[in-house]
């Protein structure tokens, strides 16, 4: 439904179907209000993001590294290799505090749990990701279709590297830039990308990307145009209605019918929820925006942030 069919459906009921008592620009102001709280309500304006990590950062900021228009955090996922992501698991910093004392002060690694904070603006991982980087004189440069890199000191395996990562490489005569890993071994790393014969020789560092993938809800974005469709759910469109409705028996004082609105209203969300059964909804929607078949490694059992 557009703005107008929206506003057209609420002065039906209203019974006033042209503007008197009720000016098309308080109708549109109540229109655009009940799109805030439904999908506040609801959580059911989607996005995700990727955004990349700083080995040894442990918090970020959310309107900074995500959007400025964030309801909620919903899942968040963490790249391990290639197509293998970890899903964390959403826990509220004071039941970090009970179960992990010192979580604050922790060293880096492999991140299982998430916290976010929408009001201070943050969002944070524990533990914090661990740097990969990898610093020789011992690495050359093989153009060999595929090409490698190849380490006389075979230290690559040691130091973490694994086939699906992506690095960045800097310090070469000619291939500073970033690689993907096809496979590793000890000795070997075989590229997705082409690369320029080199010997060994230079101080060459191998740094590997860090990225999560974080799935959160929007707050709606106001109508403009009478041709407009508010980006929530179709099933919610006759439910901004409904709000302004309510909104409109409030403002003329008749309470009874007033609270008759809200009742549907409410009901109208709890339907809504219960359908799409919103906890499990939060769970898997990140499994089907990535697709099916993606390998990830279970979380840590806890607590999920609403």
């Amino acid at each position: 439904m557009t703005r107008q069919e929206i506003r057209t459906l609420a002065r039906k009921t209203l019974g006033e179907t042209t503007a008197a008592f009720w000016t098309d620009d308080q109708l549109n102001n109540w229109i655009d209000d009940a799109g805030y709280d439904i999908a506040y309500l609801t959580r059911c304006i989607r996005a995700n993001k990727d955004i990349t990590l700083t080995g040894g950062t442990g918090e970020y900021t959310i309107s900074t590294a995500i959007a400025t228009n964030i309801v909620s955090l919903i899942d968040i996922w963490y790249k391990v290799s290639g197509a293998t992501w970890a899903k964390l698991d959403l826990m509220a910093r004071e039941e970090l505090d009970t179960r992990y004392p010192n979580w604050r002060s922790a060293s880096s690694g492999t991140p299982t749990i998430a916290y976010f904070d929408t009001e201070e603006d943050i969002v944070g991982f524990y533990v914090p990701p661990a740097v990969i980087t990898y610093t020789n004189t011992t690495i050359a440069f093989v153009d060999s279709n595929p090409d490698t890199l190849i380490d006389t000191s075979s230290q690559f395996l040691t130091e973490g590297f694994l086939a699906g990562q992506t690095i960045t490489l800097s310090g070469s005569t000619s291939n500073d830039g970033t690689y993907t890993i096809e496979s590793a071994a000890a000795g070997t790393l075989t590229l997705a990308e082409s690369l320029t014969a080199e010997v060994a020789g230079d101080q060459v560092v191998i740094t590997v990307n860090l990225s999560a993938k974080i799935f959160y809800s929007k707050y709606f974005t106001d109508l403009t145009a009478e041709g407009s469709v508010p980006g929530i759910p179709t099933f919610l469109h006759k439910t901004m209605a409904i709000f302004v409705v309510a909104r409109g028996f409030e403002s003329r004082g008749w309470g009874d019918k007033a609270n008759d609105q809200w009742q549907k209203y409410s009901g109208n969300i709890e339907a809504y929820r219960r359908e799409r059964m919103i906890d499990k909804d939060h769970r898997e929607s990140s499994e089907v925006l990535f697709g099916k078949g993606i390998s990830y490694k279970p979380p840590v059992q806890g607590r999920d942030i609403q």
